[in-house]
């Protein structure tokens, strides 16, 4: 997003100024294996958001050879680019948003026409202990898709660093793959 605040475009008009672009940019190169960034360089945070997403998605691809799945609950699309390297995805489109009402009507009336049975999807995948899940808001907020609760047994969830977004970003695995 070129028009956007964010770390690719650290001129963008507003509150910055010389010395703050000056700090903010030092820039960090990403890991190898982050192929959709492979020629990018990223602020600490965002360097250890991805670094740490990237070795959580390497070990359990690599040790637990019984999950296959991932939604990104997100509006994030890198985390399904990113995600589609070591496992399958469950779902039409890269995010999907529960916490942000407005975007989620939008998700909604998508998924409702082309991809209905994403909800019964993500719960059989559960069921099995065979899915991963990206989610912007904790399994305790009630995570609901196209306006259903989903039932997370014998899950838990793992904090990633705080990224150049302000807002906590779970990555949510079966208690199967500690």
């Amino acid at each position: 997003m070129p028009l956007q605040k964010n770390q690719v475009n650290l001129l963008y008009i507003g509150e910055y100024t010389m010395d703050r672009i000056n700090y903010e940019s030092q820039l960090y190169p990403i890991k190898e294996s982050l192929k959709i960034f492979k020629y990018m360089k990223f602020q600490k945070k965002t360097n250890q958001h991805l670094n740490v997403l990237v070795t959580l998605a390497e070990n359990i691809s690599n040790f637990c050879g019984d999950i296959n799945y991932f939604s990104n609950l997100t509006t994030d699309g890198y985390y399904h680019a990113i995600m589609s390297d070591y496992f399958h995805s469950v779902q039409f489109t890269p995010g999907y948003s529960y916490s942000d009402m407005n975007i989620n009507s939008l998700y909604n009336l998508i998924f409702q026409k082309l991809d209905k049975n994403f909800y019964s999807k993500i719960n059989s995948e559960i069921e099995k202990k065979n899915i991963i899940i990206i989610s912007d808001i904790s399994i305790n907020n009630d995570i609901n898709v196209l306006n259903k609760k989903v039932i997370f047994k014998d899950y838990i969830e793992y904090k990633l660093p705080i990224s150049y977004k302000i807002n906590l970003n779970m990555y949510l695995y079966p208690i199967n793959v500690i």
